[in-house]
């Protein structure tokens, strides 16, 4: 038992001290929705997702690429507000892309 009120009060000192630090241009830090989208290993790839999120505008916080080995294709996964996660999805969507569910 006393290992496992070590761990919560590491963890929870963790979760205090993250809190700490500044979000983005020093402010208060945001929670962010994850969106993972499906695209090809091409060259404009990027471009055109960038583009699609500039005519809907919104706005990427942040962002992840991973590829799969041996595959044709990646995964992007954007960093939104939750509204502009949810106008995104749709929008993607209704253009054709693979785009997963949004996740907290």
């Amino acid at each position: 038992m006393a290992n496992s009120k070590k761990v919560h009060e590491f963890i929870e000192s963790g979760r205090v001290g993250r809190a700490a630090i500044p979000g983005k241009h020093g402010g208060k830090a945001r929670t962010y929705t994850f969106l993972p989208i499906v695209i090809e290993d091409k060259p404009g790839q990027l471009a055109a997702i960038f583009n699609e999120c500039a005519q809907v505008k919104v706005n990427i916080e942040d962002l992840s690429i991973e590829h799969s080995p041996g595959q044709q294709t990646g995964l992007i996964t954007l960093a939104l507000s939750s509204d502009d996660a949810a106008v995104l999805s749709e929008h993607l969507s209704s253009k054709g892309w693979s785009v997963h569910t949004a996740r907290s």
